[in-house]
């Protein structure tokens, strides 16, 4: 564990044991190794390595966090509500309108 030490042989455990005992500890041990966005346990980390999976269907990634999303209205959302404004790359990204 990286914040008491305590060893556990499984990443699951590890999870367990970080959500019993270190809830208010913000500990993102399990990093993406695509886009190195941690999360605090494995499970939810499997779950965001799922849209890694279907990568082609999440073409707007956020530059400020490397979250991806099916549309370029997704990314300016979560860039409004997570990083508090749109970035510059962002806006470049914008589609233009279908004829």
């Amino acid at each position: 564990c990286p914040v008491c030490e305590a060893p556990f042989k499984s990443p699951h455990r590890l999870s367990m044991h970080i959500l019993a005992e270190h809830r208010e500890t913000d500990i993102r041990h399990f990093r993406c190794d695509d886009c190195d966005v941690s999360f605090r346990t494995l499970e939810i980390l499997r779950k965001h390595r799922k849209k890694h999976d279907r990568s082609d269907e999440f073409k707007f990634g956020c530059d400020q966090c490397g979250i991806r999303f099916t549309s370029w209205t997704g990314v300016v959302t979560h860039q409004i509500q997570t990083h508090g404004q749109i970035s510059d790359r962002v806006r470049e990204l914008k589609p233009e309108p279908e004829k």
